[in-house]
């Protein structure tokens, strides 16, 4: 489609462009699971951000940037925005550099997008290249390694290139635990509805059930113990030789 300026378009028209991509989603590949995850997305035009951004809840695009690209980079766009929610990329960076973090996976994601054909017109210069991940093998914490050993390079824009402020918003706890929530209950519907992108399932688990320390168990046990309360007024019967307390039983 031809872009168009912004004052020639009203908000259900523009409303109109935005299904349209949308649709796109439902036709591709691992739809139940995408279509699943863009459900769950609230969606914001937002002209302070030069393209397109997540938190992992939102989806922030700005106006311009979506009018002057063609219907299918729009798409590519759309797709790779749900892409960041639906690999959990919010959580998995918590502990990196959210700068070179963020622009592994920019990498990762449109890499993968451009080796299943989506277009990139009207997206040049963007992050792409496929020599950090050596034919798809690599994760996006092994280019995150890769990138973290070259000389420090200013955050890039996911599409432009240019100086940005990279494409995943900061996001407090509840969001990142609502983004979490979104993704499982995706997982729960593609399963109904076909199948889910291979990784992702045990990629969730590691967030629902970490591994505890034995300390912590060992901790709880004891704080369970301090829970349970004894009298003196009346001795312990399992103890008939020595004069022990009982313990307390609520009524």
């Amino acid at each position: 489609g031809s872009s168009r300026s912004l004052s020639m378009i009203d908000d259900y028209s523009l409303q109109r462009e935005l299904d349209k991509v949308k649709s796109s989603i439902f036709l591709g590949k691992n739809s139940a699971f995408l279509g699943s995850v863009m459900s769950n997305l609230e969606f914001t035009w937002d002209s302070s951000i030069p393209t397109a951004a997540t938190d992992g809840v939102k989806l922030f695009w700005n106006k311009e940037f979506f009018l002057s690209l063609p219907i299918e980079a729009r798409a590519t766009v759309l797709r790779h925005e749900i892409d960041h929610c639906a690999k959990l990329h919010m959580l998995r960076g918590e502990n990196l550099d959210k700068e070179v973090f963020n622009q592994a996976c920019d990498y990762r994601i449109n890499n993968d997008l451009e080796t299943d054909g989506f277009s990139f017109v009207g997206l040049e210069g963007g992050l792409l290249d496929h020599s950090l991940d050596d034919n798809g093998r690599l994760a996006e914490e092994e280019i995150y390694e890769i990138l973290m050993k070259r000389p420090r390079q200013p955050q890039k824009d996911a599409w432009s290139g240019e100086l940005g402020e990279g494409d995943m918003k900061p996001a407090g706890k509840d969001i990142k635990q609502k983004a979490l929530q979104n993704v499982v209950r995706a997982i729960h519907q593609a399963k109904s509805a076909g199948s889910v992108p291979g990784g992702v399932e045990d990629m969730v688990s590691s967030f629902l059930a970490p591994s505890i320390p034995w300390e912590s168990l060992l901790f709880r046990w004891f704080t369970d113990q301090q829970d349970e309360d004894y009298t003196w007024q009346r001795p312990n019967r399992r103890s008939p030789d020595i004069y022990l307390p009982s313990k307390i039983i609520e009524e």
